[in-house]
């Protein structure tokens, strides 16, 4: 067994979502049979460590700039990337929608990858889609010169986020990852 779900539940699936759109299915229903293992609330258990980790990628990706723009990027994403304490899933009844709540911040867009403005946790607009494909959900934030994706995996109980962020500022992206439990 794979992941809590097993491996025929992706199997079942990868399948409904290939069978629907060979007859004809809208793509909103084949995407319902993909999301619903994600359906749900997770607490984040990765402690210290990955707040650890999360400051040393940041320090990575601002290493090679001058000192008094280092600090000022480094404060500025620490801020943009703060570890949600807990992660909501929820789809609409038809599934052609998805909402990602990070603690209180809900993100909302259609399950068919089409971008929605949103204002992320810095007041700026961004556009945001989703990508679903077998097991794994994208979400991903893009803006004029920067960009977030948050990849979302699912391993036995368990959520595993995978984030990378990057700017046309920055000379390389940011890259970390985050563990939650199903609350």
């Amino acid at each position: 067994m794979e992941n809590g779900f097993g491996r025929r539940t992706w199997l079942c699936a990868a399948t409904a979502a290939s069978l629907a759109t060979l007859i004809g299915i809208p793509e909103a229903l084949a995407a319902k049979a993909t999301i619903k293992p994600f359906i749900g609330g997770y607490r984040h258990v990765g402690g210290d460590k990955e707040r650890k980790l999360r400051d040393r990628a940041i320090d990575d990706a601002t290493a090679t700039m001058s000192g008094f723009v280092r600090g000022i990027a480094r404060d500025m994403l620490r801020s943009a990337n703060a570890i949600p304490s807990r992660l909501d899933f929820a789809s609409n009844k038809k599934a052609k929608s998805l909402t990602v709540k990070a603690d209180e911040q809900p993100f909302t867009a259609p399950l068919d990858g089409s971008p929605v403005k949103v204002k992320v946790v810095t007041g700026d607009l961004m556009n945001l889609h989703y990508d679903l494909v077998e097991g794994r959900l994208d979400q991903i934030f893009r803006g004029d010169d920067r960009g977030r994706t948050n990849r979302f995996t699912l391993a036995s109980e368990r959520l595993v986020m995978r984030v990378t962020v990057s700017a046309t500022q920055l000379p390389k992206n940011v890259v970390y990852t985050l563990t939650y439990e199903r609350a």
